[in-house]
């Protein structure tokens, strides 16, 4: 955009761009597409939109943990004002004598709030000194590069409000409690100290099993839904694949380097595929399917092209039909998830012909619902289309037999002959751990 251009000014002239350029009345009646600008900075937290409206996305993560931390700070200010007021007898007869040479109870307070400020104060040097101890531990930990940024005066200012808060919230009862007793029964001994503020201290306490009980619970329901995503079936093995970053080169001699690898006996099956198993890349819509309406061609579909062998590479077992065969002429063919199935409505989907961009194709099999996202997401439907072309990765089934960093080196030695033909790193994804690996390396593997 022109340094000049105002955002809500340009998203009214753009809104409109893409429908003045639809003449079929039937999408018309269906679909008014719009288009607007998001800005970058909104990307990574502000991701999720439904039907052209911001729903969120990351940030709901930002506020709740924000939220715990709130919690456990408010569970942290009432043990220190149950503390506070259950010792009070220790500061009963300062508080006494301090008002009997005159002291107001206004000065008692600012006293109490100045102690509760200090221990705030020296709280947050022992928590930044802790953090900043902790940091490089937890960007090796989550491969991040985070620090702290002490020359940010936003920072700052967060850090000194959220002390000042702190301090005043975990002293204000204590303050008042204190300041109010009287000078006389307390100088007198008749004072029966913390006994006062026993009703309120019984609501703080519940107040603080309460939230620690919600917090528990709460962890129990998270620990719960990662093992349901870590058990969760992924549609294919993933223990002894690996995927490899396909060059030009790799593509023109596709076919020699895959007899070369299964004549070494490192592999037992080999294909291509346009994206590793555990990445989506591509989404197309233009489907048609019996009984479609002419609003469905707009529905997006995950689209995977692949050539021979990719079940049988994958270890996929097929829930109909088959795979992409060499008996065959599948250049029409296509396989569906499940997903993908129920998506259009179909009961015997085997043997369907649909439509790809007004394209004749015909379903040949159906492949069980595989994890490509998120396991916390619902699987995408799914389009399996064959292509000796439109393909950027080749899928390879280590031999079992054979010892994992003996099979790797003689997959590294195959890799460097043609790598040395080429400009091009060749990256191995051992999808078991989602982790990237130059050649060079992979004999620690």
């Amino acid at each position: 955009m022109n340094d000049n251009a105002r955002p809500e000014l340009v998203n009214a002239k753009i809104k409109k761009v893409v429908l003045s350029h639809i003449t079929d009345e039937n999408t018309l009646k269906n679909l008014v597409p719009e288009i607007f600008l998001h800005p970058m900075a909104k990307w990574r937290l502000y991701s999720e939109f439904e039907n052209g409206v911001n729903t969120g996305g990351f940030i709901k993560y930002v506020r709740m943990f924000g939220i715990l931390g709130m919690i456990i700070l408010i569970i942290a200010c009432i043990n220190f004002m149950n503390l506070s007021t259950a010792r009070s007898e220790k500061r009963a007869k300062e508080v006494g004598v301090r008002k009997a040479v005159g002291s107001e109870r206004k000065q008692l307070i600012s006293q109490f709030l100045s102690e509760s400020m200090l221990i705030a104060v020296l709280s947050l040097v022992l928590a930044v000194g802790l953090v900043a101890m902790a940091l490089p531990f937890f960007n090796k930990l989550t491969d991040k590069d985070m620090g702290l940024p002490l020359e940010s005066p936003v920072f700052w200012g967060i850090l000194i409000a959220f002390t000042a808060f702190t301090g005043v919230l975990a002293g204000s009862y204590p303050a008042f409690y204190l300041s109010s007793f009287h000078p006389v029964q307390v100088l007198k001994g008749n004072l029966r100290a913390g006994r006062g503020g026993s009703s309120l201290r019984r609501i703080l306490v519940v107040l603080q099993f309460s939230s620690a009980v919600v917090l528990m619970i709460g962890t129990l329901v998270v620990y719960k839904q990662i093992r349901l995503g870590k058990d969760r079936p992924i549609g294919y093995n993933n223990k002894g694949l690996i995927t490899v970053n396909l060059s030009n080169d790799l593509q023109k001699n596709f076919e020699t380097l895959r007899q070369e690898l299964l004549s070494s006996g490192a592999a037992i099956s080999v294909c291509k595929s346009s994206s590793p198993p555990s990445r989506i890349y591509n989404n197309n819509s233009g489907w048609e399917w019996p009984d479609s309406k002419p609003l469905d061609k707009t529905i997006s579909f995950t689209t995977m092209a692949t050539s021979y062998d990719y079940t049988k590479t994958l270890g996929i077992r097929m829930v109909a039909g088959r795979d992409f065969s060499r008996d065959f002429s599948d250049s029409n063919s296509v396989m569906l998830n499940q997903a993908a199935v129920k998506r259009m409505g179909l009961k015997d989907p085997v043997g369907t012909p649909l439509k790809w961009n007004d394209h004749n194709m015909v379903v040949v099999g159906v492949v069980p619902d595989i994890q490509m996202e998120s396991p916390f997401r619902a699987v995408s439907p799914l389009t399996i289309v064959f292509s000796k072309y439109w393909a950027g990765f080749v899928d390879v089934r280590i031999n079992p037999g054979m010892p994992v960093s003996r099979a790797i080196g003689l997959m590294k030695s195959w890799l460097a002959i043609w790598r040395r033909s080429s400009r091009h790193w060749q990256y191995l994804f051992p999808v078991w751990g989602f982790s990237r690996w130059r050649p060079s390396r992979l004999n620690n593997v």
